[in-house]
This record gives C-alpha cells, sequence and structure tokens, in this order.
C-alpha cells in the first residue's frame, strides 16, 4: 500500500510479485478497514470547505469533491458535479454539522451557491481568486486577438509585433523590467484599447490586496464600473459576471480562502487515472483516491 500511493498499480504488481489485481483488493481493503475503524463518517468538525469537480474520463465524465480546507485531505467525493450531488454532500453533513461550515470557497461555474446557501445561510461563499483574474486575462486576450485579425491585412508587421506581447500582457506591472515597460509605452499609443485591457486586469489583480471588506467591495465596483464603461466588448462581459459574484469575490479577498489546494488535489486525482490508463470500476478510483488524498495513514514497513 506503501507503493501504491505512489506507483502504478502494474509496477507494484510486478516488483513485489503478486497479482496485478491483487494490488486493487489490497487499496480497497484497507480503506475499507480504515473507514470502517474510525469514528463516524469523516465530516466532523469541518469550518473551511472547497468545492471543485475534476475529470476522470473522456466524455465529460466527472466527479465532485471536497476538501478540508484545515486539514487539506478529500473528506467525500461522488460521480457527478451537479446541484444534486452537492446537495446529497450536505444532506450526508446534517444539519447541525452544516451549521458549523464558515466558508465554502468554489469556482464560478459550478453552480452550487444556491445550493450552499440553501444548506449553510451562515457560511460565506468564496469565488476562487484564480477563476476570477481568469476572467479578465481571457478577456484581454480575446481582445488582442481581435486587434491582431485587424491588423493581419493592413500592417502585417504591427500584427506580428502584437502577437508577441502575448505573454507580456499576463504580467502584473510592479514586475515589468524597463524593456517589458518600454513595451508597453509602446502599445499604449499604437493599440490603446489592448492597453486599456491590460490596465483593466492588472487594476483586478489589485483589487485583491484590500485590508477589510467594505475597501474590497468599494475597489471591486470601481472595478466594475470601469470595466463596464470602458467600451471593451469582452470586458464587458467579464465584469458583469464578476457583478453577478460580488459578494463572493470580497469574501475570497477577505477570508484568503481559494480552491488552490483543491486545484493541486484534482491535478493529483487526474495523474493517477491517466497512470492507470483509466479505470475500469469508479469504486476503485474512489478508492485510491481516498488513500491518496484522504490521507489514509500507511506507514512505510521497517
Amino acid at each position: 500500500m506503501y507503493l501504491a500511493k505512489a506507483a502504478p498499480k502494474s509496477v507494484v504488481a510486478e516488483l513485489m510479485r503478486i497479482d496485478w489485481a491483487s494490488v486493487g483488493r489490497m487499496i480497497e481493503r484497507v480503506v475499507g478497514e480504515y473507514t470502517a475503524t474510525r469514528s463516524g463518517d469523516g465530516l466532523d468538525g469541518l469550518v473551511r470547505i472547497g468545492i471543485d469537480e475534476v475529470a476522470y474520463r473522456k466524455g465529460h465524465r466527472y466527479l465532485m469533491c471536497v476538501v478540508d480546507h484545515d486539514t487539506g485531505r478529500i473528506v467525500w467525493a461522488h460521480e457527478g458535479r451537479s446541484q444534486a450531488i452537492a446537495a446529497m454532500f450536505f444532506c450526508q453533513l446534517g444539519p447541525e454539522r452544516c451549521r458549523h461550515i464558515r466558508a465554502v470557497s468554489v469556482d464560478l461555474h459550478g453552480g452550487w451557491e444556491a445550493t450552499i446557501a440553501a444548506h449553510c445561510p451562515d457560511a460565506a461563499i468564496c469565488a476562487d481568486p484564480f477563476h476570477v483574474i481568469q476572467l479578465a486575462g481571457r478577456a484581454l486576450d480575446e481582445l488582442r486577438r481581435g486587434e491582431w485579425q485587424r491588423l493581419r491585412e493592413r500592417d502585417p508587421d504591427r500584427a506580428r509585433w502584437l502577437k508577441g506581447t502575448r505573454f507580456l500582457l499576463r504580467r502584473r506591472a510592479d514586475t515589468l523590467s524597463p524593456g517589458a515597460r518600454s513595451v508597453l509605452d509602446d502599445l499604449e499609443v499604437t493599440n490603446h484599447d489592448v492597453y486599456r485591457g491590460w490596465l483593466l486586469t492588472d487594476q483586478l489583480k489589485a483589487v485583491y490586496a484590500a485590508d477589510d471588506h467594505d475597501q474590497a467591495a468599494e475597489l471591486l465596483d470601481a472595478w466594475i464600473f470601469a470595466a463596464v464603461t470602458s467600451g471593451l466588448e469582452p470586458f464587458v462581459r467579464a465584469a458583469i459576471t464578476i457583478d453577478r459574484h460580488a459578494r463572493a469575490v470580497c469574501n475570497a479577498m477577505i477570508l484568503g480562502v481559494n480552491n488552490a489546494r483543491l486545484e493541486a488535489i484534482n491535478s493529483t486525482v487526474r495523474l493517477m487515472s491517466h497512470r492507470a490508463r483509466g479505470f475500469r470500476r469508479l469504486e476503485s478510483l474512489l478508492s485510491l483516491i481516498t488513500l491518496v488524498c484522504g490521507r489514509v495513514p500507511v506507514h512505510l514497513p521497517t
């Protein structure tokens, strides 16, 4: 089991001289014994949680995973990613334990906010900062591509130059070298719309430096107004989306809760699935997830 946490079952089977199927049965037995001997269902003491989905197979097959931010372990996983699946988790948690939840981090596309609010009315819903900034980044990329398409026929040299600014436009103003700063100065003169898009993106990142909830709300409202009145269609759409989730965005700023830990765990889940070339039975994947990401204690024999 110590090897199975880090290596494919085929490698473990070859090294330990056992049957490949035996490794899977061992994983399920160890996880089953741990689940049976622990106190409760493993959901006690949850205060700050994160919810996200992870694709485990082609064809839009997803798992919804719940992580405990305080321990860094997955506490619940189930096939699907709908509001009904989220409601299933909160029903298992129960009303008493739901009242102890203080913060829930989610992305902007899960559609779980209504379910969370219904079951945990006292919990602060926190919009994952990465996905918020990603909205502005995608708007900037769309704006830059549109300008590039416009210049391809009129000024091919300028179009190539603008295409080369793609990665520069992702950097923050306080990290720019003098050379990069001069490129942006040139961009301000030749492609003012793209430059304004970069300013809006950088200003949204700066909003996350707010000290308290009131300041965060004020800065975010100012950014939304600037984006909506900018006349830049991609940023208008991004601002409307962020405005719908403004309270969740501010909560994430103040509480410092995000889905970075969950995204890292999701990468581990995808790696396990790819490393095994997929799983015939979903129960086998869930057992391995519990073993690795659920922090099942397996000590190296000495």
